[in-house]
């Protein structure tokens, strides 16, 4: 961007150029096994544009792991939605 520098005559007496940056936001991922049982996949930073890494799905015996949920007890279906950061 060009910007006109002006004394105080209100003549223009320069230009200067500037350049605009955006500003990277960066998020961190928790996992929560809701439990002290298995292991707990690594926390991941996520930064602008990037994309989560698949981590493995956690292994305890007499359960079946059905996917990731933001509520404890699972009441928040989320299959068939395409979750994006929002700015």
């Amino acid at each position: 961007m060009k910007m006109n520098i002006i004394d105080s005559s209100n003549r223009i007496v320069g230009s200067v150029e500037s350049t605009v940056v955006a500003i990277e936001r960066v998020h961190i991922l928790y996992f929560d096994l809701n439990s002290n049982n298995g292991i707990t996949p690594n926390n991941q930073v996520i930064r602008t544009r990037d994309l989560a890494r698949v981590v493995d799905n956690p292994i305890r015996e007499g359960y079946t792991f059905s996917g990731w949920n933001t509520e404890a007890d699972g009441s928040v279906d989320y299959s068939g939605i395409l979750i994006k950061q929002q700015c």
